[in-house]
């Protein structure tokens, strides 16, 4: 097979911390997630992704062995696997995976085919993929319980642990942790799973602590 050029699609990886974690409303599982490495046409083109379809399905191309999809773990932090894939490590690799592949026409369809040498190397690659750094996942129950427990130190000092509301008065300084204040929980958790949908809770939260404490005044 000739030499071709590598192209390292990562547009989709950008600006989400596991951007091949995906899930679709009702089920209990993942979508599966891939790098796809395509040998067709002029150049190798790499990319990574979730499936789009449910149960078993995959693209005709990939059905018949036209490109390999390797696994790869949909929690993966996207800007380590933005590094990893656009490594010249990783392009040796795909070099050297391609060497193995072959197109040919059976009467009907395009099919591929990759010898074991191929195969190996897929192999290799898949293992390097699942040692990658993954997205840790964000449930924000300390900060929550903490919160908790300075909102009830505001509403109800006679009765609150002195050491609780010394702890914020040096930690925080007499802050108010309020609903406003929520963006910075975001900035601090940056590269999180589910910040938005932690903050929201939070936000529920916390205006109901306020009003409850509005009503007790």
């Amino acid at each position: 097979m000739e030499k071709k050029a590598i192209i390292i699609k990562t547009d989709n990886l950008e600006g989400e911390a596991a951007p091949l974690l995906f899930k679709y409303d009702g089920q209990c599982q993942d979508q599966p997630a891939y790098v796809e490495i395509d040998p067709r046409g002029d150049t190798i083109e790499v990319s990574a992704d979730y499936s789009g379809e449910i149960g078993n399905g995959i693209s005709a191309y990939v059905w018949h062995d036209l490109a390999k999809r390797i696994k790869c773990p949909g929690d993966v932090l996207g800007s380590v696997l933005i590094e990893h894939i656009s490594s010249p490590e990783f392009n040796d690799q795909v070099e050297e995976l391609c060497k193995g592949f072959k197109e040919s026409w059976d009467g009907s369809n395009f099919k591929g085919s990759w010898n074991d040498q191929a195969e190996s190397q897929a192999r290799a690659i898949e293992e390097e993929l699942s040692c990658l750094h993954k997205a840790e996942q964000f449930s924000g129950e300390d900060w929550i319980e903490d919160d908790i427990r300075y909102f009830d130190a505001l509403g109800n000092p006679a009765g609150s642990d002195e050491a609780t509301k010394a702890k914020y008065e040096d930690d925080k300084g007499g802050i108010e942790i309020i609903p406003e204040n929520l963006d910075r929980l975001v900035e601090n958790a940056e590269g999180y799973i589910g910040v938005d949908q932690v903050v929201t809770g939070l936000r529920e939260a916390f205006e109901n602590i306020i009003e409850e404490l509005k009503a007790n005044e």
